[in-house]
């Protein structure tokens, strides 16, 4: 136990961590508070007001406690799994989210591309290559050896 320390005052080495309000109407999202939190009256009164009081962007009087689901699939669409391409045994990665015209099978840590002429029933993914909007930023750029034939 550390001597001279309120316990119920937070590690100042502790990691703060948002919690989020949005807004049921607009969809908006802001932090009403980091934690861990020091159950002082201010922490008291941070936590008491989270939930209550009209939207910082439309000024509606119905905030929800929690990320907005809007903020939460686009935290997922962007998240992506690192898989291992068992043709060329190396890492690619893999979208999260099956969808229904994905071309990979992925079992654990490993992937396969199920081929067009095959019957699958299982759950499909999709490469990350397929959909990145910045995929063009992480292309190699070709030798200038090689384009001098």
């Amino acid at each position: 136990m550390t001597e001279g320390r309120n316990q119920s005052e937070p590690d100042a080495a502790e990691e703060k961590k948002p919690v989020y309000v949005h807004c049921s109407e607009c969809d908006h999202q802001w932090v009403a508070f980091y934690t861990p939190l020091k159950m002082d009256a201010n922490g008291m009164r941070l936590m008491t007001a989270a939930g209550k009081g009209p939207c910082p962007m439309c000024a509606s009087g119905k905030p929800m406690m929690g990320p907005s689901m809007t903020a939460i699939r686009k935290e997922q669409a962007t998240m992506t799994n690192r898989s291992i391409d068992e043709r060329a045994g190396k890492r690619m990665p893999v979208n999260a989210e099956p969808v229904a015209h994905g071309n990979l099978e992925v079992t654990g840590d490993q992937c396969r591309v199920i081929k067009t002429h095959e019957v699958y029933t299982g759950v499909r993914y999709l490469s990350h290559f397929a959909t990145c909007t910045k995929a063009a930023q992480f292309r190699k750029k070709p030798n200038a050896d090689q384009h001098q034939a």
